[in-house]
């Protein structure tokens, strides 16, 4: 199915916007749980068992390495969400995660030659 330069345009601006605020959600959200962390780890030292020490300390490390991916977490969670959609599907099946930080030109130029070598 071939699309216009300005629908394409459209949903490569949409699938950056849709990333980038799963990248404000995931961050912030992980931000709120290491305060939270951080103000319940004395309490927890002093009258709670290992296993919750342990539980807090595997899901701060877990939480860092997220950090270190977020992009890639923010990519799959947009595509899990629009690429069901019609305009969003053909993208999806080009673009890669390190496409999103191209200019808007220059991924337009690309998604353009892909679409024209494939159909």
């Amino acid at each position: 199915m071939s699309m216009s330069e300005q629908e394409l345009a459209v949903a490569l601006s949409d699938i950056k916007q849709f990333v980038d605020k799963y990248v404000v959600r995931i961050g912030v959200t992980i931000g709120i749980i290491f305060l939270i962390y951080f103000f319940t780890f004395a309490m927890l030292i002093d009258k709670a068992p290992l296993i919750y020490i342990m539980i807090q300390v595997i899901t701060s490390i877990l939480f860092v390495f997220a950090l270190f991916k977020i992009k890639e977490i923010s990519f799959y969670l947009a595509k899990l969400k629009l690429a069901k959609k019609s305009p969003y599907s053909d993208i999806f099946s080009r673009l890669a995660v390190a496409d999103l930080e191209k200019s808007e030109s220059d991924l337009m130029r690309i998604m353009k030659q892909q679409i024209t070598v494939d159909g």
